[in-house]
């Protein structure tokens, strides 16, 4: 098996946190959609179904990651990342400046069109100027900002919005850090291509494909987000009937979730590197099957609370440390492999969430039919990793 080399060196703390913040924005713009769609719905005069799009196109936006990690593997990473940074910036400023829906709604297909040009090139950017041995750590701290996000930016945001009544303030705000970030970027040191024996070759997305190991990571990559869909999309369903809880009650738990991921988080930068970019995952995804068919007998609320929470800590450990696994898969085609997991994702997902809450309003069990199901979708993801899924990657000897 072939193996590629990565670098000794690493990008300095403060290039590294100029990605952590250009990360932390375009995740503010996201999840701040949720919350906000309400007040479209009031302010603009149109239904739930209709204000729901606007967080449908930018999950849509997601199934062009693969073009996305083309142009990076071709044309370089630092240039995709500047490319999507400023189609986020245009997206905010439309936002900022629009007057009805459909503004908003192209402005939103624009961020997420963005974000998904700068995802899979700024997680390749980021390993290759990475040893695999710190690998971990660098996409740990990145990833931080998906759970900060939500505790720190969102918000600011809605505050903002809600002060003024409408969203130009609080998405002026992002469209100008989004062009701080953009001019920030430049400031990178230029794609590191990796050391090879001979030319350095970019192979076809069609030889990428027909790699088993390629092929396994992306079915493990699906398994373990359509089981975890499977589960999680009928919380909202069942808690209230089983435990009697209001909306207040479903944000407590979603309150609860977020801390676990901003622990899942926090120790994928700590162990990811000592556990090792292969096991994390895997035990991660293992553990967090287990609470999947625990989770729906425990009948006490604060019970409940506290094996969501620790749910939610193992399955964003098993995230984060599986970015840095799927990196290592090919380094010769890391763009397109990221970008193709991304899509994996988004399917897995979708799917999941249809098959959730279709085993919900099917079974007579409740929420036990979805958390086994949902346990064995991801096991068998787990046994796909275990079996075919290895790094590729070495680390450069100096």
């Amino acid at each position: 098996m072939r193996v590629e080399k990565t670098p000794v060196h690493a990008l300095s703390p403060w290039r590294l946190a100029t990605i952590v913040a250009s990360r932390f924005v375009l995740n503010v713009v996201f999840r701040v959609t949720y919350p906000l769609t309400q007040l479209v719905v009031v302010g603009l005069h149109v239904g739930e179904q209709a204000a729901a799009w606007l967080i449908t196109v930018q999950v849509l936006a997601g199934l062009l990651s693969p073009l996305a990690g083309e142009f990076g593997d071709r044309y370089g990473y630092r240039k995709v990342m500047g490319g999507g940074l400023l189609l986020a910036t245009l997206g905010t400023l439309l936002i900022a400046f629009s007057t009805g829906f459909v503004g908003l709604l192209v402005g939103f297909a624009i961020v997420g069109v963005g974000t998904t040009c700068y995802q899979p090139s700024m997680q390749a950017y980021v390993s290759e100027w990475t040893a695999i041995e710190r690998r971990g750590r660098a996409l740990g701290v990145i990833e931080l900002s998906w759970a900060m996000s939500i505790i720190l930016g969102v918000p600011v945001i809605v505050a903002l919005v809600q002060r003024t009544g409408t969203l130009a303030l609080g998405f002026g705000v992002l469209t100008f850090l989004l062009a701080l970030m953009l001019l920030s970027l430049w400031l990178l040191p230029p794609d590191y291509h990796l050391p090879s024996t001979g030319t350095y070759a970019i192979p076809s997305t069609r030889a990428v494909l027909q790699q088993p190991v390629v092929l396994a990571a992306l079915g493990f990559m699906w398994l373990v987000f359509c089981g975890g869909e499977t589960m999680f999309v009928a919380q909202s369903i069942w808690l209230p009937q089983r435990f009697g809880v209001d909306t207040a009650g479903v944000a407590t738990a979603l309150f609860a979730f977020g801390l676990g991921e901003l622990g899942g988080s926090s120790l994928a930068t700590l162990l990811t590197d000592r556990i090792g970019l292969r096991r994390s995952p895997l035990v991660g995804f293992s553990l967090a099957a287990g609470l999947y068919l625990i989770l729906p007998w425990v009948g006490n609320w604060t019970l409940y609370l506290v094996c969501f929470g620790v749910y939610a800590l193992c399955y964003e450990y098993a995230i984060v440390s599986g970015i840095s696994l799927i990196s290592a898969v090919d380094p010769r085609a890391r763009g397109r492999v990221l970008a193709l997991s991304s899509t994996a994702i988004q399917t897995g997902r979708a799917a999941g969430s249809q098959l959730g809450v279709a085993l919900l309003a099917w079974s007579a069990w409740g929420l036990r039919l979805n958390g086994l199901v949902a346990a064995s979708l991801m096991l068998l993801g787990v046994a796909l990793g275990i079996a075919f899924v290895h790094p590729r990657e070495v680390r450069a000897r100096s």
